[in-house]
């Protein structure tokens, strides 16, 4: 016997009809739009006030209903008319070709000095917007229920988890229902809401502890199955706050065999926060965490891990993440010259930073030496004799040089091809130890494609800074002088003609000792420079780390 078909609840025909007038308010709406772009700008730009005074008045009649809507019923919603609203988007000719909406668009590109109309919020932002809210409310709820329950007793904290859990697996697969368009658009900030509610809760509740060992480490694994119930293979990069807060961390380790499409993963945090995680009254070691789960991210491409990476995150990077372009371990003093070996493995890294490491200048020359696209090199001191452990007679793939100059003229037959130069303060990695005395950069000039060139200390007379502009300051497009005294702005505006609109030269001096010429050679200079003069500390704060590590 085949089964029945069950019939509709009430609420579910209820809400079927709200989803058949909503699809055709949402066509209507656009047919009024259409009509109104025909019609001219004044029209339109009525017509776009209209819709989007329906639209919010949609949205509380759809929030007031007093069944409330389930996340089922607004994936339902969202089913039928982003499909509509994406149309719209794409095939709106009426707008697209309109000649005043053309000649705005020109106005805005060319009038840099009229104040940009800020535009009307689209359908599509709209929709996305409430889906979102949609589903936070319910992490919100669990989360609420979760700390009511634990208050009252242990079978009524087990009874609400149980609930939870089961709507976890049904918001898994409304979630995987919907379009991947959609997903792709929402899952970071979806992401993002979920840690945030989840992180909050977790940290309030002083509860959770009553409810003994056992359960709070359920607790704990609770929470991940909440965060996880939201994370798909379309998330391709979490927003960049998300790694702030402890459990936060917790939780994006936690869960990356759910986003085997993650490409970015980078914890730029207060790397302190996650040397230790105490959960559930058991001490994790946060490397260790990220090396357990590192190996599901294989289309990984960028990785940032500052102060904790050890050798063991390294080797299941070398293994697993052959796609990565861009890794940064900086200041792990756990990574040692063990870890080489493996990161030679990822052929397609363009960008390393060992920076306070343990990798000696053997081991980094073998690096760049033996990584065929690597396009950064960085000199920590005048001492550095990194160059003569580099077997390559040049390095063409290298564009971007960082740190001192101690030997111009090998360093620019090792790397013809620079295009960026950062002279960094010498002994970066010391904080104690004083600065030598400045010297003489006009060598500079004999790295003929140099674009860029940042100075971040010393004297425009003793670097000889006029020497450089004059030789390459006509086709640098690149400026950044910081902590440059003597400065003669003039020279600089004449001298550097490439820098055009992007007003990229940023002036920051330890004193107000600027010079200037009586009247630059360049007048068009004058409307597109701004030079911002102002005192700063000679030693910064950069440092800070490092007393946390000894």
């Amino acid at each position: 016997m085949a089964k029945l078909k069950q019939p509709y609840k009430l609420q579910d025909l209820v809400m079927l009809r709200v989803v058949k007038l909503l699809r055709k308010a949402c066509e209507s709406w656009i047919t009024a739009l259409r009509e109104a772009a025909l019609t001219g700008s004044e029209a339109y730009l009525k017509e776009t006030q209209n819709v989007t005074a329906d639209c919010d008045t949609v949205h509380e009649l759809l929030t007031s209903l007093l069944t409330g809507i389930s996340a089922q019923q607004a994936a339902l919603i969202l089913k039928e008319i982003i499909p509509v609203i994406t149309n719209y988007d794409d095939n709106c000719w009426e707008l697209k070709r309109a000649s005043w909406y053309q000649d705005e668009k020109h106005n805005t590109v060319t009038d840099i000095n009229m104040p940009q109309r800020k535009r009307p919020r689209t359908l599509s932002d709209m929709s996305v917007e409430a889906y979102i809210n949609i589903y936070y409310n319910v992490c919100n709820r669990w989360n609420l229920d979760l700390y009511n329950a634990m208050q009252r007793c242990r079978n009524h904290y087990r009874y609400v988890k149980w609930r939870v859990m089961s709507e976890i697996q049904q918001i898994k697969q409304i979630l995987s229902e919907v379009a991947p368009l959609i997903q792709r658009i929402i899952s970071p900030e979806l992401a993002s809401s979920f840690a945030d509610n989840i992180t909050f809760h977790f940290e309030r509740n002083e509860y959770v502890t009553s409810l003994g060992i056992f359960e709070e480490e359920r607790h704990d694994e609770l929470c991940i199955a909440m965060f996880r119930s939201v994370l798909t293979r379309f998330l391709y990069e979490y927003e960049p706050y998300i790694f702030l807060l402890i459990f936060t961390w917790f939780l994006v380790i936690r869960n990356l065999d759910s986003v085997p499409g993650l490409r970015i993963l980078s914890m730029n945090q207060r790397f302190e926060l996650i040397k230790s995680l105490k959960l559930s009254r058991v001490t994790l070691t946060g490397s260790a965490l990220v090396a357990r789960s590192i190996h599901q991210l294989q289309e990984l491409q960028v990785f940032h891990y500052m102060g904790d990476c050890t050798d063991e995150v390294v080797i299941q990077l070398g293994l697993n993440c052959s796609n990565l372009t861009e890794v940064s371990v900086m200041y792990s003093f756990r990574e040692t010259n063990d870890c080489v070996p493996h990161l030679l493995l990822l052929s397609n890294v363009e960008f390393l930073d060992i920076t306070g490491t343990q990798i000696d200048r053997l081991h980094y020359g073998q690096l760049l030496s033996g990584l065929p696209k690597i396009s950064n090199v960085r000199f920590v001191n005048k001492l550095d004799d990194l160059l003569s452990h580099i077997t390559l007679e040049t390095v063409d793939t290298v564009t971007q040089v960082y740190g001192v100059v101690n030997d111009i003229d090998n360093q620019i037959r090792k790397f013809p091809k620079t295009q960026k130069f950062v002279l960094l303060e010498p002994d970066v990695h010391l904080p104690d130890v004083t600065p030598p005395p400045d010297f003489d950069l006009s060598d500079v000039t004999h790295w003929t494609e140099l674009r860029k060139l940042e100075i971040l200390f010393g004297d425009c007379t003793t670097i000889n800074l006029n020497a450089i502009l004059t030789g390459i300051g006509h086709v640098l497009t690149d400026l950044t002088l910081k902590s440059v005294t003597d400065l003669n702005h003039g020279d600089i505006i004449t001298l550097c003609k490439s820098l055009g609109k992007s007003i990229s030269a940023l002036l920051q001096n330890f004193t107000t000792k600027c010079r200037y010429t009586a009247q630059p050679r360049v007048t068009t200079f004058q409307e597109i420079a701004i030079f911002k003069n102002r005192k700063i500390n000679q030693r910064s704060n950069r440092f800070q780390f490092y007393q946390i590590l000894t």
